[in-house]
């Protein structure tokens, strides 16, 4: 009997060891059996199947061998507290692939006397996916950020060049003050490009969006592509048969072509090959969900790939950043951040891939147009009224920007009635007699904005017209970056003709 038992002992005990083993071998978690000697004792499958090394491999090699350069130090840190005798929870370091990729392990494990039971797991997608949230993130305060200052910083230029015009006037026999003057004019716009560029990262810059073919606005384009990228770089354009239209702002896209095919020109000092080429795609569901912003649904995708230096991988996170550059000082590091924000704000999507030595590609997704004729590059010449003698209504809280429209419209014998902010410019709208056109800021203090006022305008007075002016757009007026149906918009900063010409436009269209 004392026989039965030994074997009966010894048979559970060779039951609860398979038992063991089955389970170590079929978990989807790293388990291991380490020893303070720095090596490996006992390995699960799912280490080969994560790393490609072989169970023998990995036992024959200190494991810090296959542990990143930059985790070394704090590895052997977490040996020595597990030596002291403390359980070590969510360490987490980097470890070699055979294939020379790294992935992010997990670790959660304790010793017993010299021996270490540990438990690492593969954490390398919610690494990812959580570096794409914070960049997100941090994108978003930097947008935020950017929108408001761009704004103030228009209202600034918008007096500037006001003053600048009015002391042109002024100073027509004075050649000195004149080619002052002239430099401030060009420093304005200047300024007004690099705003410019600003709102279009913070998704804040107005569009106009209609049907357009891209193939023929990058074959429009491709004579200035060609002298701005000079001799040594081929340029070679491929349209895919029966493209779709894409719904996009065209100057913005041809912007953002420009600016893409600058930074390809500047990768490829030597020379080299630019490639602009189209093609029809679509997202599935499934596909959207893993690629954050992205909506599924037909794109047409604009992919520019050169043949250049290359993005190295500690940079190409970075590139879509504002004032994020590696060009000398001096250069404002707005190209690929605009394009960015044109690509998002035109509810499309980008991607970059760069390899040193070999090149970069950049894919632009714009949404696919359900329309089925191509609407760019419809303009019409429209006739700058010598005088005019209609009422306009300009709402502008800033005093000092209100003064430039407002003389320059009664200059040019408009007649100008004045509002500070949307409850006085209702009542002006209610008690007055009726006006031709409301000339109104977006952005107002007192909790009225301008579309809030040009809503009541139209309900008092249907016939009147609207134009709004705006330093930024983070407004009701080009909810979803599209202009407010029916109205106009002019942004700031302007010049005299600009406004007179837009006005004279408006007023032309309403009697034409």
């Amino acid at each position: 009997s004392m026989i039965a038992v030994v074997l009966e002992n010894q048979a559970h005990t060779a039951r609860m060891t398979v038992e063991r083993n089955q389970f170590f071998d079929i978990s989807r978690d790293m388990m291991c059996i380490a020893g303070a000697d720095g090596y490996f004792k006992t390995l699960n499958l799912r280490w080969e199947e994560a790393l490609g090394w072989t169970i023998k491999e990995l036992l024959s090699r200190p494991f810090v061998d296959f542990v990143h350069r930059d985790d070394i130090e704090a590895t052997k840190a977490s040996l020595e507290q597990h030596i002291a005798g403390e359980p070590v929870l969510d360490f987490q370091n980097r470890y070699r692939c055979k294939d020379g990729s790294f992935r992010w392990l997990e670790w959660t494990s304790t010793a017993v006397d010299d021996t270490f039971f540990a438990v690492a797991r593969d954490v390398t997608k919610r690494k990812a996916l959580e570096e794409q949230l914070s960049r997100a993130q941090r994108m978003e305060a930097v947008g935020q950020l950017t929108g408001g200052v761009a704004h103030d910083f228009n209202n600034l230029l918008a007096v500037v060049i006001g003053h600048a015009e009015i002391l042109e006037n002024w100073a027509r026999d004075d050649e000195g003050a004149i080619q002052s003057i002239e430099a401030i004019k060009r420093s304005v716009k200047r300024g007004a490009s690099l705003t410019h560029r600003l709102l279009a990262f913070s998704r804040k810059q107005p569009l106009s969006p209609v049907a357009v073919d891209t193939y023929n606005l990058i074959t429009g384009l491709e004579d200035m592509l060609r002298r701005t990228l000079g001799e040594t770089v081929d340029l070679k354009i491929v349209a895919a048969p029966d493209c779709w239209l894409a719904v996009i702002d065209p100057h913005q896209f041809e912007d953002a072509l420009l600016n893409l095919a600058l930074n390809a020109r500047d990768a490829m000092p030597r020379g080299g090959t630019l490639a602009i080429e189209t093609a029809n795609v679509t997202f599935t569901e499934a596909y959207a969900k893993q690629h954050g912003e992205l909506t599924s649904g037909d794109y047409i995708e604009v992919r520019i790939g050169d043949t250049g230096t290359g993005i190295p991988g500690n940079v190409l996170n970075k590139v879509f950043e504002p004032f994020f550059t590696t060009k000398d000082v001096g250069n404002s590091g707005l190209g690929l951040s605009m394009v960015y924000g044109f690509a998002k704000q035109s509810k499309g999507h980008i991607t970059i891939n760069s390899e040193v030595g070999v090149g970069t590609t950049v894919k632009v997704y714009l949404p696919r147009s359900r329309e089925t004729d191509s609407r760019e590059g419809i303009s019409e010449e429209f006739t700058i009224y010598e005088r005019g003698s209609e009422r306009i209504l300009v709402v502008e809280d800033d005093p000092n920007v209100r003064e430039i429209p407002v003389n320059v419209l009664r200059a040019q014998g408009y007649q100008v009635v004045e509002a500070e902010n949307g409850a006085e410019a209702i009542k002006q709208l209610s008690e007055n007699q009726p006006f031709d056109l409301l000339f109104t800021d977006v952005v107002l203090p007192g909790g009225i904005s301008g579309v809030e006022i040009a809503g009541e305008a139209r309900r008092l007075q249907p016939n009147i017209q609207i134009l709004y002016t705006t330093g930024y757009a983070d407004s009701a007026v080009v909810e979803s970056g599209q202009l407010d149906s029916g109205a106009g918009l002019l942004n700031k900063p302007y010049g005299k003709a600009e406004l007179l010409e837009k006005v004279g436009a408006i007023f032309d269209l309403r009697d034409g």
